[in-house]
């Protein structure tokens, strides 16, 4: 009974794990893999888990890593071990993202690029717009042997060997030959690749010269253009155009995530676009069959390594749901085809409509207390520079506080108070089904100007004003990962609240929660109830109960809002960024911290295991945090980490009299909703944001 795609993971793990050198902790990985091994014939290991991890253990460079990856699907919710384990086998390239609800989901974390990587300058990498100008030239390259790594014009392009002569300097002369194992044309740029046969060297092509080598990056856009296995070009491309416009192609980008409907590690072509028409050619055997919507090809010899040609064609239920791993490091090649990713249809909306909107949070108990009121602070500073630029969407605010009775905030936030969910008597009470049911009354009771609304939630930063989302009236949403309505496993408790589904049907639901979620007022007033019936429902079916855990009632709204006959959301995922996972500013507009931050005193991070120096707001369930909270190491590198610790500060030390609210809870002195502290909203960016 032994599943072939097991088989299949199972091999990958052996094969990686054997390939390590000898060391002292070869028992301990042989000893790991044997639990990995055992846990897939036993079926121990879903076959969700593997066809979702089988692509990344198989990628992996290092056993340690393979190893990892078996381990954090083996330990499931044992989070801590599985970091520990992956620590023993020394597989710092890999990162684990937790799963809220079921485990530990490796996550590829990018490596800084250093001075002398990508581009002409030690540390400077090209643009979009530098990778498009950049011209792929063939045998007659000789007379543009002036290679610039930083292409700024037409002139410039890469040396290639075809068919055996070198273009440019010639085999043995200015400096060419073997560099790190890899031959160079030209001016032997460290770190160029061969591609099927052709040899494409960067950097400059004086004798001697010291421009840095393009790492391999130009030569895997000129190899996607589809030079084949003897180095025969097609004269002066440009790789990005040359590759049909139904590709979708995107250099350096890797879909880790997604079904297999054909495995790389047997299946290898020469180009992106046979790569790319193997999946836009796939026909799926049933319409219950999955089809081919996202490639993957890695053509960079240097950096691919054993997976050099492989073309992995893959299925997302929701493409547009998923962050692709990217970055000018990622040796990978990939595109998205079929329906998801041709050009919608125009959506109608009136340019002169007033699209403001109001933004609503859900508030009960001591930690969300505290929380509103720093994310309060924050959506008015947010909303007063946006007014101070022009056109604003920002409207008004309401706290929805679901206890039944007033608290000492009524004065500080606009606040509408709404009944709790009585107690069923045989069930219990789940408190998260709350939510759905003041958003009820709330509907049914309120008056508000705006004809849309925002869902946030208090533990919600603030770090920019956000426009309207929304095309006319289709909900823009955040997409969460971990909300698969649509998976193998899940369908049959999926119908069992929508009715029968086919694969198309049950891969329209989106994977939201309610927030953030920007809808109109209207429409949530329709899904409201269905959401909490859906969450009654889900949160008195076993089999629901069990498989979707903490996360249910999110699942409820999505299944509620398909039920209502909203079919088209928009999915954002830079709406709000997730530090630690997350770790840039831009382009983010709100901040949620609801995972721990754990670092070393040196600024290491150390996930799974609590730092020297850590915010986790679970440390703040029954008090709030003390003003002047101690910043990140130095050595941190997470801007979001340090913004919220420095958006945290800026609130609670503008806010009267914190530090007795700290010590007991109670808001003696009340914010008056103008007097801001020291923090910096960039204008000039939000003028940008504006025009764009």
């Amino acid at each position: 009974g032994l599943h072939p795609f097991r088989f299949l993971a199972a091999m990958a793990m052996m094969a990686a794990v054997r390939g390590r050198k000898p060391g002292k902790s070869d028992a301990l990985d042989q000893a790991r893999l044997l639990a990995i091994l055992v846990a897939c014939i036993t079926g121990a290991i879903t076959y969700a888990s593997v066809t979702s991890l089988g692509a990344l253990v198989a990628r992996q460079h290092s056993g340690a890593a393979a190893a990892a990856a078996g381990a954090a699907i083996v330990t499931g919710g044992g989070w801590k071990d599985t970091w520990r384990l992956a620590s023993e086998l020394g597989a710092e390239g890999l990162g684990l993202r937790h799963h809220p609800g079921g485990g530990a989901t490796p996550r590829v974390v990018d490596t800084t690029l250093s001075g002398g990587g990508l581009g002409g300058d030690a540390g400077s990498a090209l643009t979009t717009q530098e990778q498009k100008n950049l011209l792929v030239s063939g045998a007659a390259a000789t007379k543009n042997a002036q290679v610039g790594a930083r292409a700024d014009d037409s002139s410039r392009g890469l040396i290639a060997e075809t068919s055996g002569s070198w273009a440019g300097s010639g085999r043995d002369s200015g400096g060419g030959g073997d560099s790190g194992g890899s031959r160079s044309g030209g001016g032997g740029g460290a770190g160029s690749t061969i591609f099927g046969g052709a040899t494409f060297g960067a950097g400059n092509t004086a004798l001697g010269g010291k421009g840095s080598a393009l790492s391999g990056s130009a030569a895997l856009l000129a190899a996607a253009h589809g030079i084949d296995k003897d180095g025969k070009g097609a004269g002066v491309v440009d790789p990005l155009v040359s590759l049909p416009s139904a590709c979708h192609v995107m250099p350096h980008t890797d879909f880790v995530f997604g079904e297999p409907v054909r495995w790389g590690m047997t299946n290898k072509v020469n180009s992106a676009r046979q790569c790319c028409n193997q999946c836009r050619d796939h026909v799926p055997k049933s319409d219950n069959d999955l089809s081919c919507n996202v490639w993957v090809w890695c053509g960079d010899r240097e950096g691919c390594k054993d997976h050099y040609k492989e073309c992995w064609l893959k299925h997302l239920a929701r493409p547009d749901a998923v962050v692709p791993n990217q970055g000018p490091l990622v040796p990978w090649t990939a595109g998205l085809v079929g329906e998801e990713a041709e050009e919608e249809e125009l959506v109608k909306q009136d340019p002169n409509e007033d699209r403001s909107y109001h933004t609503v949070i859900t508030a009960d108990g001591a930690a969300t207390h505290w929380q509103s009121r720093v994310g309060y602070y924050h959506f008015l500073k947010s909303k007063k520079a946006c007014e101070a630029v022009g056109k604003c969407d920002m409207g008004g605010f309401t706290r929805i506080l679901h206890s039944g009775k007033e608290d000492d905030l009524m004065e500080e936030i606009p606040t509408f108070i709404a009944k709790p969910l009585p107690k069923d008597p045989d069930k219990g009470s789940y408190v998260v089904i709350n939510r759905p049911y003041a958003f009820v009354q709330w509907t049914q009771q309120a008056t508000i100007k705006e004809r849309f609304i925002l869902m946030s939630e208090p533990d919600h930063l603030w770090l920019r004003p956000m426009p309207n989302l929304m095309r006319a009236t289709r909900p823009a949403a955040f997409a969460f990962f971990y909300i698969e309505p649509s998976k193998k496993e899940f369908r049959h408790i999926t119908e069992k609240f929508t009715g029968p589904l086919t694969l198309k049907q049950a891969e329209s639901i989106a994977p939201m929660g309610n927030a953030p979620t920007m809808m109109t007022f209207n429409d949530l007033g329709t899904v409201a109830p269905m959401w909490v019936n859906l969450s009654l429902a889900i949160f008195k079916d076993p089999d629901a109960s069990r498989e979707w855990g903490w996360v249910q009632e999110m699942y409820a709204f999505t299944l509620a809002v398909y039920n209502a006959g909203i079919k088209h959301v928009d999915l954002h995922t830079k709406m709000m960024a997730q530090p630690p996972w997350d770790t840039e500013l831009d382009p983010y507009y709100l901040l949620h911290y609801t995972y721990g931050n754990d670092y070393t005193l040196d600024g290491t991070f150390t996930p799974g295991k609590i730092g020297a120096w850590r915010f986790d707001k679970r440390t703040y369930q029954m008090r709030p945090p003390p003003r002047a909270l101690e910043p990140p190491p130095k050595g941190c590198n997470n801007q979001l980490v340090r913004k919220l610790i420095d958006g945290i500060n800026e609130a609670t030390d503008a806010i009267p009299g914190w530090d007795e609210y700290e010590k007991t809870g109670k808001a003696r002195l009340l914010w008056d909703g103008h007097t801001f502290g020291r923090g910096h909203i960039n204008t000039k960016e939000m003028k940008e944001d504006a025009v764009s």
